[in-house]
């Protein structure tokens, strides 16, 4: 009866977050094109800009406890009160700090135009309140993703309207900027709202040194790690602003829109994987299972990887301005880097089974720092279409490139060829031995 309700609760956790997912997915999709076609590209390029920014001056204020504080409630000596609470604290003065270093250097340095450093604040004043979506692994311990699901879809279809109704009234640019950032400070305040009305949480922000830590000791290669991969995700924008100016910014945030638009499916397919993997780990099952899931992964992002390629200019005329139609031609390039985002999800997963997770620091580094030199090399030449291949190339060298240049990593490249070779069988294994 128990595994039956644990089965039970299981499913229905995972119900709510793909639900989460794909309504979020469906209303991105279209109010950025509505969004996209009112602002025009000059000024969508800028907000994208801003948000990737933001993004990249905030990688640090996580602290890297998304990756371990689920893992923690359950093998640490420390209540999950406790391990909540100062996970919570260090996340408010990861925020405080990110905030005061962009502020320092929009208003000191002047690093970037009068402008660009307005909107760049008034978006980090909002994104700062994400320090409270470490609330939600309360949520996901107990797995009871339901109301924490139900604040995030609420909050996304309330901005979402706004954002609509903003381009029906025909607002300023900043309002759209305002509005998005407007969203976390939305979710953090319904989530405090939901732990003060817990009857089994209580959050003190009340430090405790001991605690803190131990976290950032158990913390410490994730948060380098997660640095690592903001600068590979985004430095491309980043880097294609400062060179070439925020048109070119515009339509390749299009291009990336539909590559993007698919990655929650190896996250879901990896998130189903890893049990199993761990479960068979160290078993002759194990490198035959991982096998099988490589191809799986192969599979579904080749036949993504060409519909896109296929479909994906034609829909871009269709839904946006002429201003935006050399997107398509972009897509046609990255739409190929998600073969290896694919394959990225289970080579983290078996990192973790196989006690090898120093390496995925040193994968995401190693993408990161080729994605930069390449982009300073084939933005110059190729512009669009050369931070396009810089993407593909560094995603392919942080999940597969470096698979060579360690012998520890080498078995996974071996994993890689032979489901390449035998796809059909290793899927067959996968799937009739679950």
């Amino acid at each position: 009866m128990l595994i039956k309700q644990l089965k039970g609760a299981v499913f229905n956790n995972a119900v709510w977050l793909l639900l989460d997912k794909a309504l979020r997915i469906i209303l991105k999709f279209t109010t950025s094109i509505i969004v996209a076609n009112y602002v025009g590209v000059d000024f969508y390029g800028e907000l994208n800009y801003v948000i990737s920014v933001n993004l990249l001056v905030f990688s640090l204020a996580s602290f890297g406890l998304s990756g371990i504080v689920v893992r923690e409630f359950i093998k640490s000596r420390y209540s999950k009160q406790e391990i909540l609470s100062n996970s919570l604290s260090l996340r408010i003065f990861g925020s405080i700090l990110s905030l005061i270093v962009l502020f320092i250097v929009t208003r000191f340095f002047h690093a970037f135009e009068v402008s660009t450093a307005h909107l760049l604040l008034i978006f980090a004043l909002g994104y700062a309140f994400t320090s409270f979506d470490i609330l939600d692994f309360w949520f996901q311990s107990k797995l009871n993703s339901k109301p924490a699901t139900i604040v995030r879809m609420g909050s996304f279809v309330l901005i979402s309207l706004s954002q609509i109704i903003a381009v029906y009234l025909e607002t300023k640019f900043t309002t759209f900027v305002a509005i998005m950032s407007s969203e976390y400070f939305l979710v953090a305040l319904i989530y405090i709202l939901l732990v003060a009305g817990s009857s089994d949480l209580r959050i003190s922000l009340k430090v405790n040194l001991e605690i803190i830590q131990y976290l950032l000791k158990q913390s410490w290669p994730l948060i380098i790690s997660g640095i690592g991969a903001i600068i590979y995700l985004k430095i491309d924008v980043i880097m294609l602003k400062e060179m070439m100016g925020t048109e070119p910014v515009g339509v390749y945030a299009v291009a990336v829109q539909f590559s993007e638009l698919w990655y929650f499916i190896p996250v879901a397919l990896g998130s189903s994987f890893f049990p199993k993997m761990v479960e068979v780990s160290g078993t002759d099952a194990f490198e035959k299972k991982t096998q099988g899931y490589i191809a799986i992964m192969i599979l579904i992002s080749l036949i993504i990887a060409i519909g896109v390629s296929l479909l994906g200019p034609y829909v871009i005329q269709q839904f946006y301005l002429p201003s935006y139609w050399q997107a398509g031609s972009v897509l046609l390039i990255h739409i190929w880097a998600s073969i290896f985002i694919f394959i990225r999800q289970v080579f983290s997963k078996w990192l973790i089974a196989c006690d090898l997770t120093k390496y995925s620091l040193h994968s995401q580094l190693f993408g990161a720092l080729v994605n930069v030199v390449l982009n300073l090399i084939f933005i110059k030449s190729l512009g669009l279409y050369g931070a396009a291949m810089a993407t593909l190339v560094s995603y392919a060298s942080s999940s597969v490139f470096i698979l060579f240049l360690t012998k520890d990593l080498r078995p996974f490249a071996y994993l890689i060829f032979k489901a390449i070779s035998s796809p059909v069988v290793s899927i067959k294994y996968a799937i009739h031995n679950d």
